[in-house]
């Protein structure tokens, strides 16, 4: 059933995305730092979206990058204490004051 929704809500996008760009034929001039020219506004458009999800995928990885770090540092953590349980239920007791 995901996947159907899924299908369908990239049909959507998709004929979204060819109305805009038979909407929007017009040239855009842009100035940047090391270049200029002129450009059909479709393709700033989706250039401008692609970069935008680029660095949102870069600004959920380092987080995620960070995270994997900490849980091996836990699951050593975790082996190290199941290895002293281990000794001390290995361990005689005593019951000397």
């Amino acid at each position: 059933m995901k996947s159907i929704l899924y299908i369908l809500l990239i049909m959507i996008l998709a004929i979204f995305a060819v109305t805009f760009t038979m909407y929007n034929q017009g040239d855009v001039a842009l100035d940047f730092i090391f270049f200029e020219g002129e450009f059909k506004i479709a393709l700033v458009i989706l250039a401008s979206v692609l970069f935008g999800l680029f660095l949102g995928w870069i600004a959920g990885v380092i987080p995620a990058l960070g995270k994997g770090r900490q849980l091996r540092k836990v699951q050593k953590k975790l082996q190290n204490t199941e290895k002293e349980v281990e000794n001390l239920r290995k361990a005689p007791i005593t019951d000397e004051p």
